[in-house]
């Protein structure tokens, strides 16, 4: 049996160990919602601060890259951070969570991460500093991402803060999907990207320098130059919903 996660809003996934983490980021417009394993009905995380979502048992593995992988934004690629001449990356893992933002935590064993969606229109990435910085056009990238590990028998996702517990049945030769989901619905007035530097930071930054991005999706092809032209002139504030990857992985817990 499979289990399916689907991972649809403003989260970034990195390989830790056996696991793909997942971190959504959370506040009053940005809830993490997701499908119950039980009911199949939709439920709630909360915005509560620190909930961690692991499955038992887990699989052992390691995690890996599936179908389309490379369509997932991608901090560590060169429209972005980038790495090292030693391959290494620039991103730590140095989570400074503010009072109003909260995150919810994945671990999925040994799975398969892939390409579910695009989203509709092509992807600009611009550095943050200096202000006017040209706009870099990157495609379409993943709007939701898939997740997949097998399983054996009974599988329990178990969250924490407050502790719950959810059976997932055990039926052979079949699929259980189960969506998690913190999109704003365009709510925001502020650039969704830039969340997740409250859990990454470039090891280059210093006082007074920091190296950050913000990304985003342009307008319909035709008016795609108009677009990128404006973006260029001033500091955008339409941020982007979508999932995003660290590969290679953030050094760091």
């Amino acid at each position: 049996m499979k289990i399916e996660i689907i991972l649809d809003g403003i989260c970034l996934s990195y390989k830790y160990g056996d696991f793909w983490r997942v971190v959504f980021f959370c506040d009053a417009t940005h809830e993490a919602n997701f499908d119950n394993p039980a009911t199949g009905k939709p439920a709630s995380l909360g915005n509560g601060r620190d909930r961690n979502v692991t499955f038992d048992p887990a699989p052992n593995g390691p995690p890996s890259e599936g179908n389309g992988f490379k369509q997932i934004f991608n901090m560590s690629e060169e429209y972005a951070h980038g790495v090292d001449p030693n391959m290494e990356p620039y991103l730590n893992v140095a989570p400074n969570i503010p009072s109003d933002l909260q995150f919810v935590q994945l671990d999925i064993p040994n799975a398969i991460m892939a390409l579910k969606t695009t989203t509709k229109n092509e992807y600009w990435v611009q550095p943050i500093e200096p202000a006017g910085h040209p706009v870099t056009l990157i495609g379409r990238v993943a709007s939701t991402v898939s997740v997949t590990f097998d399983v054996t028998g009974v599988t329990k996702m178990k969250v924490t803060n407050p502790a719950q517990e959810y059976e997932i049945p055990y039926k052979p030769n079949t699929t259980k999907t189960i969506s998690f989901n913190n999109d704003c619905g365009n709510l925001c007035h502020d650039n969704d990207f830039t969340y997740l530097y409250e859990w990454l930071e470039d090891r280059r930054s210093s006082p007074g320098k920091e190296y950050r991005f913000f990304a985003g999706q342009t307008l319909d092809r035709p008016t795609a130059i108009k677009s990128l032209r404006k973006l260029e002139k001033a500091s955008p504030t339409y941020g982007n919903c979508d999932p995003a990857v660290s590969e290679p992985p953030p050094t760091g817990p």
